[in-house]
């Protein structure tokens, strides 16, 4: 018998479940994870050079944009001088030449007081008169020789900013309106994706520019971005519950921050996206993986069970041969010590009735008791040589192939069984059919498949039934029927019940190796075992040898 559980194969399963499901899914969550976490940082990293490129490069175009209108405004102070431009028509001209191509809204020539000499613009009317003596920016452009001003409203109450430059000796001064549009105009290509922004701040956090937002002024965390600094910077803030990555870099020398604002959770929307497919993707590979495994894991594991069960069935097989073949040797040594006082009880039986047969009947006193005395002793040793006889023939495990008479099996078979049938009140019948002819085959286990098919059909019927036996041939093969009136077998049953270790029996009653050994010793001889069977009509075991091999097999003994 096979001495592991079935918590032996239930626990190799979930280890080599366990073991290959780790062997094959962590490489794969950690390779996953680690794919997910370098992409997202790459991708990362190229948003941030992007945007620290967007913002230099914004940065520059702005410098030279204001650093070519202070230009034009020297080049202007250099080539004309004040005689030149005080008159308004020499003003008029200049303006009309680089209103096209310059981005000034008007221009005016102030004295040292502050007043304007000449103007030209749209806005003669409302700042021709003005006197900017006491303005600050004033001073300061008579004082450092130039001047450039944050956006405002002002006189004209459009959006603007000044910028202004005094010549070398500090007596005069151009001041040039330079309309803001200009810088929303060039912010606008520093707009990424659909909520992308960028603007113009100055120290105070004052918008110099209009933002795509709308927003008037800054948040309290774009506020803690009002650092002043060399070069470009970028910054991760995260507000509320959505992340955004600032750029910064100082324009209009360090007086302005250009700030570009990019929301990094709708950049990371696609990569959401495509990490959420990649999940799915794996959890399916996952599931595919698990299936496989169940499968593969459950597939070996039942082989090796049924191979442990095999073995044990060889095993069995040989642990009874091994007994069968001690029971021989003891059977040949009592055969021997009970035959030989047998003979000389039956050669003392016999003396014992020729003597019987000398005396005159009558004259002697309960002479048929003697007579029937010595019959009974007779038939009593007969009886005795005969149980000898058949124990050494069936104890006998000879591995040889002989020729034999399958009708003188079957009746030998039948007498191992005659008090057990007696016993259970079932009645036996043998037919013979034709002739059988003597085949060559291995005596002790084809009547051991009779054995334990008729043991079978005791088991079945239980009391009061009926076994009947027949034996039949023609020119290719010899079929024995062995069939009873037991209650049948279930239709969901009669396909399993030729495997090791299936018994339809209670616990203790049977080891389901019967009909499996007898099974395998049929098919070793070259034959076939059926069974027919219907619930409560009893059931028909049919064994098929064929002559074939057998004549080839007696051929072989002849030689």
């Amino acid at each position: 018998m096979n001495n592991k559980e079935p918590e032996y194969y239930r626990a190799l399963k979930l280890k080599l479940i366990v073991i290959t499901l780790i062997v094959a899914l962590v490489p794969l969550a950690i390779l996953s994870w680690r794919a997910s976490l370098n992409y997202q940082r790459q991708y990362k990293e190229n948003i941030t050079s992007e945007i620290q490129r967007i913002a230099r490069n914004r940065s520059d175009v702005i410098n030279f944009f204001l650093e070519e209108q202070r230009s034009l405004i020297s080049i202007i102070i250099k080539l004309y001088g004040f005689q030149h431009l005080k008159e308004q028509k020499n003003l008029d001209v200049i303006f009309s030449a680089v209103q096209k191509k310059t981005a000034l809204v008007d221009i005016g020539v102030l004295n040292e007081r502050g007043k304007h000499e000449a103007y030209a613009g749209p806005y003669k009317n409302i700042v021709f008169d003005k006197n900017y003596y006491e303005e600050k920016w004033f001073k300061e452009v008579m004082f450092n020789g130039s001047y450039t001003s944050d956006v405002y409203l002002g006189y004209r109450n459009v959006p603007h900013f000044v910028v202004a430059m005094a010549d070398q000796d500090r007596e005069w001064a151009i001041r040039a309106t330079i309309d803001s549009e200009i810088f929303n105009s060039l912010l606008k290509s520093s707009w990424i994706g659909e909520s992308g922004d960028a603007f113009i701040v100055n120290s105070s956090g004052v918008m110099q520019t209009r933002p795509r937002s709308g927003n008037s002024g800054l948040t309290a965390e774009e506020k803690a971005l009002l650092f002043f600094h060399e070069g470009t910077r970028v910054k991760e803030i995260t507000a509320g519950s959505r992340t955004y990555l600032y750029a910064t870099s100082t324009v209009n020398n360090s007086q302005w921050l250009l700030i570009v604002k990019f929301d990094m959770d709708k950049a990371l929307a696609s990569f959401f996206e495509a990490r959420r497919v990649e999940r799915w993707i794996a959890f399916i590979s996952s599931l595919v993986i698990v299936s496989c495994t169940l499968l593969i894991v459950n597939f070996l594991v039942n082989k090796i069970e049924l191979s442990d069960r095999i073995k044990a069935t060889y095993d069995e097989q040989m642990l009874q041969t091994d007994k069968m073949a001690a029971i021989g040797q003891l059977a040949a040594g009592v055969a021997h010590e009970v035959n030989n006082p047998l003979a000389v009880i039956n050669e003392k039986a016999g003396w014992m009735q020729d003597l019987l047969t000398e005396e005159d009947p009558s004259g002697i006193k309960n002479y048929p008791e003697y007579e029937d005395a010595v019959k009974k002793i007779q038939l009593h040793v007969e009886r005795a040589r005969k149980i000898t006889h058949r124990l050494l023939g069936y104890s006998r495990q000879v591995r040889e192939v002989k020729v034999i008479n399958i009708v003188d099996l079957v009746k030998e078979t039948s007498l191992f069984l005659e008090k057990e049938l007696l016993y259970h009140k079932i009645k036996l019948t043998t037919e013979f059919h034709g002739y059988i002819p003597a085949i060559a085959i291995n005596s002790s286990e084809i009547q051991q498949v009779f054995l334990n098919i008729m043991n079978n059909s005791i088991d079945a019927i239980g009391t009061d039934g009926t076994i009947r036996i027949s034996v039949s041939s023609d020119s290719e093969q010899i079929v024995i029927n062995f069939s009873d009136t037991g209650p049948g077998i279930p239709a969901d049953v009669i396909n399993k019940i030729f495997d090791p270790f299936f018994t339809t029996k209670k616990v203790g009653k049977g080891t389901g190796l019967g009909l499996s050994v007898s099974y395998n010793i049929i098919k070793k001889m070259g034959g076939d075992i059926k069974v027919q069977s219907k619930p409560g009509e009893g059931t028909v075991f049919t064994i098929l040898l064929s002559l074939k091999q057998y004549r080839s097999a007696m051929n072989l003994i002849k030689n």
